[in-house]
């Protein structure tokens, strides 16, 4: 079973896990996935395994710029978890990504990372 180490914290991925193990070795490579439909070709960043579009259970990791624009937020002033304290304050992102219109992912953001234009 694969245990990828954020932030001082261990996830464990079971080796049959389908939904998240794609998209954290993605990640261990400094690359952004999200699930493509192989039916409607639509991206979506929830995990599940239907697409909330056509209902089918057939979908590929598609790899994305993670450029977008930002649909939605909300600032985190407080958080119970204690390797994310230090962050705080941070935003929690609704984003439309620049490869298909309507939000399909969500992220956290420091101030760094923000670029406004």
């Amino acid at each position: 079973m694969p245990v990828y180490e954020y932030r001082g914290i261990n996830i464990n991925i079971p080796d049959n896990d389908s939904e998240y193990k794609g998209y954290f070795e993605a990640a261990a490579e400094h690359r952004l996935v999200v699930k493509k439909c192989s039916s409607c070709d639509l991206l979506r960043g929830e995990p599940g395994p239907g697409c909330p579009w056509c209902t089918s259970l057939d979908w590929e990791w598609q790899q994305v710029t993670g450029k977008g624009t930002i649909y939605s937020y909300q600032i985190v002033a407080h958080t119970v978890v204690p390797s994310f304290r230090d962050w705080t304050p941070f935003a929690i992102v609704l984003v439309e990504l620049d490869e298909q219109r309507g939000p399909v992912s969500y992220t956290h953001l420091t101030l760094p990372t923000i670029l406004l234009v």
